[in-house]
Parts: C-alpha cells; structure tokens; sequence
C-alpha cells in the first residue's frame, strides 16, 4: 500500500514538474493582444483628430488589432495625457496630440516635459488667416487696420490657448502691433463653425481644417501664416502674412506638430514595434491620400529625430507663453532652455 501510494505520489510530482516546464518554455504572447486606444487631445473634426484617425487606420493592418480612437479635449490637452498617463504604460493607451503637448508643463496642463513622452509626427498643415465669406475685409491689411481702430473689439479664435495657431495669432499681434479679443475654443473646427455662425470676426486655423469650407467659398482666406504664398481650396496665390507684416519673417517657420506619443517608460520591445508599425503607416497609400486631401506636409519623425524637434517645439512655445503672461510656470523651473 505504502509503495503504491508512493508510486502515485511520485506520477503526480513528475505531472506538475512537466506542466512547469511546459508553461516556463511557452512563449509570451507578444504586444498587442486586444485593442489600443489613442485618446486625442482635441475635439472631433481637426487635424489632430483627422490625422489619428488616418494613422490608426494604417497601422490596424500592421498591428492586427483595432485602434480606437477617442476625443478628451479639455484643459489644453492636459486631460487627455492625465488619462493616459494614469493608465499602465503598457502601449495600450496613447495620446494624441498636437503641439500644445511641448507646454504642458509651462501651462500647468501636465506635468511632463519631452523626456516623459516617446513622439511618432505626423506632420503639419500650413496656417491661414480667413474670414467669413460675407466678411467687409478683402485683405489681411483691412483686418489689421480694424484692430488697430478697435484695439480689443475685433474676435479672434484659432483653437485653443498654447496650440500652434494660438502662437502664431500672438506672434503676429507682436510683429503688427494690434490688438484682439481672443475667444478660445477646443478645437480648430470649433473655431471655423464659430466663424461661420458669426461668433467670431477672424479665424487662424490649419488650411487641412479649413479646406472644405474654403472650396465651398464659405470662407476668405487673406493671408498664410507661412513665409511663402500658396494656393488653398478655391483659391490661387493667398499672400503670404510677410507682405502686409515683414517683421514676421523673425518668426517663421514656425510648423504645426502633430501626432501620437506613448509614455516613455513603456516596454522598449512595445515601443519599437510601434514605430515599425508608425513608418510602415507613414509609407502606406492611405496616408499619402490623407496628406494631399488634407495638405498635409508629412514628417514622419520617430525616436530621436521626433525628441529633438519635440525638444525645439518645447523651447520654442514654452518661452513664448511664459513671455506673453499666459503660461503659468516658469519653463526654466524644468530645465527648459531659452531658444
């Protein structure tokens, strides 16, 4: 009896010894498992959002798992990258972002500065000042001299405070000398809807924004925030603002920055089969489609090239709020250098 006790007892240490070893040699299942999320910054409708979405539909087919994707727009961006941030940092939550992303820290928004992010650009759209179709203004010099005879009358919105076209409507108020009242909204299409229902007087925004407003002629444009003139939807040859204001030329260019990022800390493994997925995305028929629809000037920046320009855009844009009086934080409290 005592042996054939033993005897079982043995076969069932010699099982789960093999059940081990079974398990221990199996291989981990590999990054991703179920769907990831890309939370963007921005409200539905704006390059931000439009450009994720065309990224999170190209990289599906490398990645083999749907990419969701998200809208969480307040507090500058600082509410998405509290979501993301508060989520493990395991690649199934990313953020998307546009540039106000460089300033969190200055503006309060978030805590983390470019070396807390990992960066995949996508690119940027170049900027335009319009207006409404029915608008009295012809020209950029018509709304200049209209904030100059009603210094704080004439309403301006260009998305969000700290965003790329909220820099650009500050720089030229510093380089013309006018004045406006600026009325912020969560996003760029926010903003043109707000100009066509007469909310406000003038629009900076992306010409990817504006493009099918502009084609339908529902919009003005009068002057690209660029140093060069270009065509837009509808329209041949919009000067560039360096004409009617030339000390803007100290100023550009100065690029909209778009894209995702996932926290830095996440699996190296993850990260790098991201950006595989990323360049294969950057490289694929559907974002070329996206880029000439929504005239978009692709980037495509990852790794080291995406946290020197990330590192330049934080620079850049911190300092400029700091110095306007609207961001909170001194960027040299978090070893921000001055451009």
């Amino acid at each position: 009896m005592k042996k054939r006790i033993l005897s079982i007892t043995l076969a069932v240490v010699m099982l789960a010894v093999a059940v081990i070893g079974f398990t221990g040699c199996q291989k981990k299942a590999e990054w991703p498992t179920k769907p990831i999320t890309i939370v963007v910054s921005s409200s539905a409708g704006g390059g931000t959002d439009l450009g994720n979405r065309a990224l999170a539909a190209a990289m599906e087919k490398e990645l083999g798992q749907k990419i969701n994707v998200v809208n969480v727009p307040a507090g500058g961006g600082g509410a998405a990258a509290n979501q993301v941030f508060s989520a493990p940092h395991d690649g199934y939550n990313l953020i998307g972002f546009f540039e106000g992303i460089f300033s969190f820290a200055a503006m309060n928004a978030h805590e983390s500065t470019t070396k807390d992010w990992e960066y995949f650009i996508l690119g940027g759209t170049p900027g335009v000042l319009s207006v409404a179709a029915d608008s009295p203004w012809n020209s950029v010099e018509d709304v200049i001299q209209a904030m100059k005879d009603k210094p704080g009358e004439i309403r301006l919105a260009n998305s969000s405070v700290g965003c790329i076209w909220d820099i650009k409507a500050a720089l030229l108020q510093k380089a013309s000398g006018i004045e406006y009242k600026f009325v912020p909204y969560q996003g760029s299409n926010p903003s043109i809807l707000a100009l066509l229902n007469g909310e406000v007087d003038v629009i900076i925004t992306g010409v990817g924004e504006q493009s099918e407003f502009l084609a339908a002629k529902k919009l003005k444009p009068l002057a690209m925030i660029e140093l060069e003139d270009m065509d837009v939807p509808g329209y041949a040859n919009v000067p560039s603002i360096t004409k009617a204001v030339p000390a803007m030329k100290d100023y550009l260019p100065l690029d909209q920055t778009i894209g995702f990022a996932i926290p830095a800390d996440a699996p190296k493994e993850v990260i790098a089969k991201l950006d595989a997925a990323f360049k294969k995305a950057i490289e694929s028929e559907e974002i070329k489609k996206y880029a000439e629809t929504g005239h978009l000037k692709i980037s495509g920046a990852s790794g080291e090239k995406a946290k020197e320009i990330g590192k330049k855009m934080e620079s850049t844009l911190s300092w400029i709020l700091y110095d306007k009086g609207v961001a909170q934080n001194s960027p040299e409290k978090y070893g921000i250098p001055r451009p």
